[in-house]
């Protein structure tokens, strides 16, 4: 997930989340999104949800969705040079205009 907004207006209350793969939030057949809505329900109390799922068209180009990605090949033991340059290699590939990263060598090295 990219990032999830949450607007409350009176007594509604509207959910946008925003994903690379909306398809995996929403289930088959809706049945995902129905259970989040009804664990929603239950925490709320009487108010009127609504849960929209947007797509992030250019996932290569979201800080958040690219730190998760290498967080997730560092945990499969990707070396952590080879994460980092693959997904600079990719976001500039996708129009980045610019990119700063962090590297820092580990002290054991």
């Amino acid at each position: 997930m990219s990032s999830i907004e949450i607007e409350r207006p009176g007594n509604k209350l509207r959910i946008i989340i925003k994903t690379a793969r909306p398809g995996i939030i929403i289930g088959r057949k809706g049945a995902e999104i129905d259970k989040l809505k009804a664990e929603l329900q239950k925490r709320t109390a009487g108010k009127d949800i609504f849960v929209d799922i947007q797509e992030v068209h250019k996932p290569e180009l979201d800080a958040q969705l690219v730190s998760e990605s290498i967080a997730l090949q560092l945990e499969k033991r990707v070396g952590f040079r080879r994460a980092m340059r693959k997904a600079v290699d990719s976001a500039l590939r996708s129009a980045a205009r610019e990119l700063s990263s962090r590297e820092r060598t580990p002290e054991w090295e």
